[in-house]
């Protein structure tokens, strides 16, 4: 057995794939078919809108999570020469396959297209990157963007943001939901507005939003699960959950993988803290948790 270490390069790319490969560009194109096949009412300009839409989400989205190199440790990595190299052909024909999916025709009125772009929250520094992947994109379309949101992650004050920009009368709007059922009022107002709505890294799917781009969140949990079990044998009677933001469908969708995997072993979730996304309440739930619980497993 050959042991071999990724390069930070190929971690990259690999991440790329990995992303654009939860980007599901036929489903977004069947449903656009059958907006156009019940006869909605939009025009050819409204059309081209909406490839434009899907276009700037994909930069933005792809071009954040590759900047960040979320999911990605110089860990050492088992594999033999043969598989790298099998890895690294897929890898090629992935990214060749994913660059003609992605092409999409854009010939629109540029100028006068506004997108705006709302993260969860604009204290967050996760979304430092995306904030410079919009500015980039906006310029290589030759459109205009906004980004804008609620200083931390509030639902209530999110939907006054949405409200704004309602009222300014954007073309579309890029969101990232701090929690749906909150947004749900808006974003059917938006949509009744005639604006193009789509959701980014937290979703939500009981809206007629467009579509959503982001991870598969269920999966996230479930392979947190595993390797949860995997090293403490499939029992740890105490385990804390420390979230971002209660009620955030990406976050909900990551709890939810990590219970129905724990399932039927000696395991159970006994907390569950929030930390608003807030990196200084994090570090400071965590010790304070587990100074007062020193039975947790995990």
């Amino acid at each position: 057995m050959i042991v071999k270490r990724k390069s930070f390069k190929m971690m990259r790319r690999d991440l790329f794939v990995e992303i654009i490969s939860l980007i599901n560009f036929k489903q977004i194109s069947n449903r656009m078919k059958k907006c156009r096949e019940c006869k909605c009412l939009f025009n050819k300009k409204e059309e081209k809108m909406k490839r434009l839409l899907i276009w700037l989400l994909v930069i933005v989205f792809v071009g954040s999570m590759a900047v960040t190199g979320i999911g990605c440790k110089e860990d050492a990595v088992e594999e033999t020469a043969a598989e790298e190299e099998a890895t690294e052909e897929a890898i090629e024909e992935e990214e060749e396959a994913s660059t003609e999916e992605e092409t999409v025709e854009v010939e629109v009125e540029s100028k006068d297209i506004t997108i705006a772009v709302v993260p969860k929250a604009l204290d967050n520094p996760i979304f430092i990157d995306t904030a410079t992947a919009v500015d980039e994109v906006a310029e290589k379309l030759g459109i205009k963007t906004e980004y804008t949101g609620s200083t931390s992650s509030d639902a209530a004050e999110q939907v006054l943001i949405m409200e704004g920009l309602i009222e300014k009368g954007v073309d579309g709007i890029l969101l990232n939901p701090n929690d749906p059922k909150a947004l749900a009022g808006v974003i059917a107002k938006a949509i009744d507005k005639g604006i193009k709505v789509a959701t980014w890294d937290s979703d939500a799917p009981d809206t007629e939003r467009l579509f959503f781009i982001g991870t598969d969140n269920y999966k996230l949990g479930e392979v947190c699960a595993e390797y949860l079990i995997e090293v403490s044998g499939g029992k740890a009677p105490n385990i804390a959950v420390e979230t971002g933001v209660i009620g955030a469908w990406n976050h909900e969708e990551r709890i939810r993988g990590f219970e129905e995997t724990i399932e039927g072993y000696e395991m159970e979730i006994v907390s569950i803290q929030a930390c608003d996304d807030n990196i200084e309440k994090s570090v400071e739930i965590i010790n304070t948790y587990t100074s007062a619980h020193p039975e947790l497993d995990a």
